[in-house]
């Protein structure tokens, strides 16, 4: 989803309104380059590969989440919609709740904030594994209790179907 989503946006697919480049036009060039991006505007790629920002008066995407059901999602099939759309609402529970982007690295861009919106600097995993880890402690132990008295049942029931010798 990183991908597409610093792949996507700001681009001539989903061009970014012309009040975000005062924003992109400040972050470090090594942050953008690090997503495959340039500073500089325009169409295209630059020499290193890098994707242009672009810019625009009319027809822009204000987020990911616009772009993707605007131009991406009619060329996916429906099984990647299902998917995408899921991750999506995912992504705008932990970016309104604990103000991350991203599971593994957060990007340039939000799945759901406004562009322009200073880019965030904690990746979701950290968030997930705090509120996730503790509160599933006592199913992990259940789970294992459950696989052990079902092996010792399979034991016991094996022990009924093998012949002994009197």
């Amino acid at each position: 989803m990183q991908i597409a989503l610093n792949g996507n946006m700001c681009t001539a697919q989903c061009p970014c309104p012309v009040a975000a480049k005062a924003y992109y036009d400040t972050v470090p060039q090594s942050t953008m380059n690090f997503f495959n991006r340039t500073k500089a505007a325009g169409s295209g790629n630059d020499t290193s590969n890098n994707i242009r920002m672009r810019y625009a008066q009319t027809g822009t995407y204000s987020n990911f989440t616009s772009c993707y059901n605007t131009v991406l999602a009619p060329n996916a099939d429906n099984d990647q919609n299902k998917a995408v759309r899921g991750i999506l609402k995912v992504m705008s529970s932990m970016e309104n709740r604990f103000s991350c982007s991203g599971i593994c690295q957060p990007g340039v861009f939000w799945y759901t904030k406004e562009v322009g919106t200073p880019i965030a600097t904690q990746n979701c995993i950290s968030y997930v594994q705090s509120e996730v880890g503790e509160k599933y402690t006592p199913v992990g132990f259940a789970s294992v209790a459950s696989g052990i008295i079902m092996s010792l049942i399979w034991l016991f029931q094996y022990a009924l179907w093998c012949k002994f010798d009197d």
